[in-house]
């Protein structure tokens, strides 16, 4: 009982925050490493929009919510997944370091190679990440880098793909 009652002012608290918030959606092209034997990096876009308020001057708070389509060789990794985010906003500078954590669904295939058996899953995901965003304009940034930590129940051995991502974001 007490963890509900955390966990619903802590979600009471996000969307107080997001109910002032600035809006912002954005692509990113992203390569993973799933780390799984005779699997390569995958590539493709990340989708997502997130909302934001500010907590104090430099510090903001929202959610994230995105969408990962990521497929090479045959090998396939998607995702949607929606979560916390914390920002920093040091307005003498033009960048924007932050932190998410993200969870939901992911679902992966990997093809029969050799003597390895095809695996194909959907299951739930998580992902621990943090970037730094550039200001280029008012209203539009570039993601110079996103590096993200997940895992995946989808196993009984550990599944953890590693990603990288950069792109454009643009702020409403």
């Amino acid at each position: 009982m007490r963890l509900r009652l955390i966990f619903l002012l802590a979600l009471g608290l996000v969307f107080s925050s997001v109910a002032r918030a600035q809006l912002a959606g954005y692509v990113l092209y992203t390569g993973a490493n799933t780390g799984l034997a005779n699997s390569s990096w995958e590539m493709g876009p990340t989708i997502g929009l997130y909302g934001e308020g500010s907590l104090t001057p430099l510090i903001a708070l929202g959610v994230d919510g995105r969408g990962v389509i990521l497929a090479k060789n045959g090998e396939k990794l998607d995702s949607g997944l929606i979560g916390p985010r914390l920002s920093f906003h040091p307005h003498l500078f033009r960048i924007a370091p932050y932190t998410e954590f993200l969870f939901g669904m992911g679902h992966t295939f990997v093809p029969a190679q050799g003597s390895a058996a095809q695996i194909e899953v959907t299951k739930f995901e998580y992902s621990l990440l943090g970037g730094v965003d550039y200001t280029l304009v008012p209203r539009l940034d570039w993601r110079v880098i996103e590096f993200s930590y997940g895992g995946f129940t989808a196993f009984t051995g550990s599944y953890h793909p590693k990603m990288l991502s950069s792109g454009l974001v643009l702020r409403f």
